[in-house]
């Protein structure tokens, strides 16, 4: 399950290759997707969906991460 966890983090729901990442994630390590390099199409941002009266979106890329060891 993705989401909101504590007021600055997101608990990320990852692949299965991406398990020994730490799912955890805080708020400046997340950012939008980039718009697309498409001249005149605009790609919106995937809508939320609702779960247990919580906002959840899809994460598209992660651009950073660290190994906890």
């Amino acid at each position: 399950m993705s989401g909101k966890v504590k007021t600055y983090s997101y608990l990320i729901k990852l692949l299965e290759h991406l398990r020994t990442i730490h799912p955890m994630f805080h708020i400046s390590q997340l950012e939008l997707a980039p718009l697309s390099n498409i001249p005149n199409y605009n790609n919106p941002p995937s809508s939320p969906i609702e779960v247990n009266r919580d906002l959840k979106f899809e994460v598209a890329q992660i651009l950073d991460s660290k190994w906890d060891q």
